[in-house]
């Protein structure tokens, strides 16, 4: 007797600079000093570079810390390296008074990526400028003594690029794309700003909250007044605050993106006038977890073969969850389910045997209305449990 089984696998699938001031020149070596700590999350044994008053390297320990201690005050860039890594953001800049700073937490993703994004500045100031990068990943550093600056380990996308010293003009650059490719020579020239009133920003008190997997633009501009008009908008020290992982804060004052990991975020927002005086604070946004409630359906067409049991026959996918908290239940058929929620990731650990027993399973969901599934099908004879066919399909399950 020759009958057909069904097993079904889902496949998981896989925004800021600081309100800098000082001249141009190299970093200060007062004799006073200070601190700097903080944490990398998704990676251990990472390498911790500073550069700027002074270079030092460290590695995080076992629980993903890193200390540096007795620096001279100054400016310092903080890059984290790691084989196989990239990070959020991809560096930080923070400057040292004599107070020690945690930095807040660098994330690590498994990435191999190589692209950078590159270029000089010049004029009438090279060193310690601050240079922002905002887009598909994010991050600040300081130019070198010749006027360079380099964000590596770059995803695909598209970014900006901001350079911000008090006391100097720089213009700005169009959105630069990465595609499989560095983009270098993205140049700036400083010229020295004439004097202007005082700038005062004040960002919202009343940013709406977003949820995870879903567009999002609000304005986080409370107030603009003083300085030389107009204004334009950017992310303050990546040090103390950043913006959730995947949004940023454009020109415009706008934060947008797609946010894709719940939680509540204190986000740095700068404005910056004609002459380049900037005024910077804070403000605060709640991301929430999207609900995972409904029913989802999709369909596919089991390929036929010439054995008993083996015809082309269309499948017809139900699914239907209930998300509470962290947990989710629901139906396939009548066949119960019981999992839990991360992110975008459904992991379930009891399903019926016509998923197969014995290994939780992840589905992966956008976050809206559709969820990814790898499907896999087999034929085989009840008795000597030779397998016939077998073979994998994507399947795109929808929200009804």
């Amino acid at each position: 007797m020759n009958f057909s089984r069904l097993v079904f696998v889902v496949a998981s699938i896989s925004t800021l600079i600081g309100c800098s001031g000082g001249g141009g020149g190299g970093g200060s070596s007062l004799s006073t000093s200070f601190n700097i700590s903080g944490s990398v999350t998704g990676a251990t044994g990472v390498t911790i570079n500073l550069t700027g008053a002074s270079s030092v390297s460290a590695t995080t320990d076992g629980n993903g810390n890193y200390n540096f201690t007795g620096l001279p005050n100054g400016k310092y860039t903080v890059t984290p390296t790691s084989s196989g890594n990239t990070f959020t953001p991809i560096s930080t800049v923070v400057t040292g008074n004599g107070t020690s700073i945690n930095v807040s937490a660098l994330t690590a993703s498994s990435a191999i990526t190589t692209n950078c994004l590159s270029g000089t500045l010049s004029g009438a100031a090279l060193q310690n400028i601050m240079v922002s990068l905002n887009g598909a990943n994010y991050g600040a550093v300081l130019t070198d003594s010749s006027g360079n600056y380099s964000f590596c380990g770059l995803v695909n996308g598209n970014y900006t690029v901001t350079p911000s010293l008090s006391g100097y003009s720089f213009p700005l650059l169009a959105t630069i794309t990465i595609s499989n490719a560095s983009s270098l020579a993205n140049n700036f020239v400083s010229t020295i700003a004439p004097s202007s009133s005082t700038l005062s920003f004040l960002p919202s008190t009343t940013i709406p909250q977003a949820t995870t997997g879903s567009t999002y633009s609000n304005s986080v501009i409370g107030s603009t007044t003083g300085g030389s008009p107009p204004y334009f908008y950017r992310s303050d020290s990546f040090a103390t605050g950043a913006p959730p992982l995947g949004m940023i804060v454009d020109l415009n004052g706008n934060l947008t993106g797609t946010p894709s990991v719940a939680g509540t975020y204190t986000v740095g927002l700068c404005a910056v006038d004609q002459v380049g005086s900037s005024s910077c604070g804070t403000a605060t946004v709640k991301v929430v977890q999207a609900t995972i409630t409904g029913t989802w359906s999709g369909s596919f067409v089991w390929p036929g073969a010439a054995y008993i049991g083996c015809t082309s026959t269309p499948i017809n996918v139900t699914l239907s969850l209930l998300h509470t908290g962290n947990n989710i239940t629901g139906y396939w058929g009548t066949a119960a389910l019981l999992g839990t929620v991360s992110n975008h990731t459904l992991t379930m650990t009891q399903t019926s045997t016509i998923f197969g027993t014995g290994s939780s399973q992840s589905w992966t969901w956008d976050g809206q209305n559709t969820i990814t599934a790898s499907v896999g099908y087999g034929c085989y004879d009840l008795s000597t449990l030779a397998v016939q066919q077998h073979d994998y399909y994507g399947v795109t399950l929808t929200r009804q």
